[in-house]
């Protein structure tokens, strides 16, 4: 029986600024604490900024909730993988 991975729903708020700011959740989760911007790959000076929204505590804990959910329906194809 092949294994499924189901992706939630994300909050519309969020899913909007994400695709309003051309952001991935990994980007939003990499971001420095209090700052509001998510370093370039390409340039060291140079950052992009993750909004009012994206930025508060509990947002990115959900966002990381949501992405840590996904991740973990992948335990099982590991586990078949590594035997």
């Amino acid at each position: 029986m092949p294994i499924e991975i189901t992706i939630p729903r994300l909050d519309d708020e969020y899913m909007t600024e994400l695709e309003r700011l051309n952001l991935t959740i990994s980007e939003v989760l990499e971001a420095n604490g209090g700052t509001m911007t998510v370093p370039l790959a390409n340039s060291k000076h140079k950052a992009k900024p993750i909004g009012e929204i994206l930025c508060r505590l509990m947002v990115r804990s959900r966002l990381r909730r949501f992405q840590n959910d996904i991740y973990r329906q992948f335990d099982p194809i590991l586990k078949l993988l590594s035997v």
